[in-house]
């Protein structure tokens, strides 16, 4: 479960658009489902935030670069 996550983090910090980030969150989506019977509920409640947290700045970012480019 642990590769599973760092992966879709890997692919969460590859993200250059915001389109990018909304197909990485059908990807968190999917890892969520796949290991649904076996995360507790209070593992579940730090992965979704720490994937949340990491996704906001990640957007920040992208966002702050395209007004640097204008």
């Amino acid at each position: 479960m642990i590769n599973d996550f760092s992966w879709v983090l890997k692919v969460l910090d590859s993200c250059t658009t915001e389109n990018h980030v909304i197909t990485c969150e059908n990807l968190f989506e999917l890892f969520i489902n796949k290991w649904k019977d076996s995360i507790s509920y209070d593992k579940k409640i730090e992965i979704v935030s720490k994937f949340d947290k990491i996704k906001k700045g990640k957007i920040l970012s992208i966002r702050k670069n395209l007004l640097l480019a204008l």
